[in-house]
């Protein structure tokens, strides 16, 4: 009985500090929506558009890259639709298996490169709330590829990790790679994305 009451009063306090009652809630830079802190410098980054529409093979994948972004909100798609302020961008495209068997894609299909060479793979903490699950198929059982079998997909890249970029920075040269994360062959692309 008295084990019983000792885990529901841990469960109480446990509770009221992770809601910020008795102690100051955790928050990440990251996630949070419209509750987040915003940088001034956020608000500079001036919305880029860049239409594409190029195809390219690797591997066992045909790649066409369909448009890209640079924005400095990410909409929310889940309610509330908390959006998401900061440096981002994001690239809707349609994947298609070329081989004869099934192929899984991953984070580690797509890559931004920046013009110094850094690289960032995609992360979870921008699309998973912020990229509709049919669409968000770098992180969902959806990656999953028959042979023949095409999807279109959206991912969104967070220019604040790992590149570390001043927003209000004049920057250019971002391309992606893609590939189809074969371990034993390496057919990377790269497809330039105008700004």
């Amino acid at each position: 009985m008295l084990g019983l009451i000792g885990l529901a009063a841990a469960l109480v306090i446990g509770a009221l500090a992770a809601t910020g009652v008795l102690s100051q809630a955790a928050t990440s830079p990251n996630v949070g929506g419209s509750k987040v802190e915003i940088s001034p410098e956020a608000d500079k980054v001036r919305p880029t558009t860049s239409s594409i529409d190029r195809s390219v093979r690797a591997g066992k994948l045909l790649w066409t890259v369909e448009e890209a972004r640079r924005i400095n909100v990410l909409p929310g798609f889940t309610l509330p639709p908390d959006p998401l302020h900061g440096d981002f961008v994001t690239t809707s495209f349609s994947v298609e298996n070329v081989s004869d068997g099934p192929v899984t894609l991953g984070t580690e299909s797509m890559t931004l490169v920046d013009e110094k060479g850094r690289e960032s793979p995609p992360a979870a903490s921008v699309n998973s709330e912020y990229v509709e699950p049919e669409r968000a198929i770098l992180f969902n059982e959806r990656g999953l590829l028959e042979p023949g079998e095409e999807k279109k997909g959206r991912v969104n890249f967070d220019l604040t990790i790992p590149f570390e970029i001043n927003p209000s920075a004049d920057l250019s040269g971002f391309r992606l790679r893609l590939d189809d994360d074969d371990p034993t062959r390496k057919e990377e692309k790269y497809v330039n994305l105008g700004f």
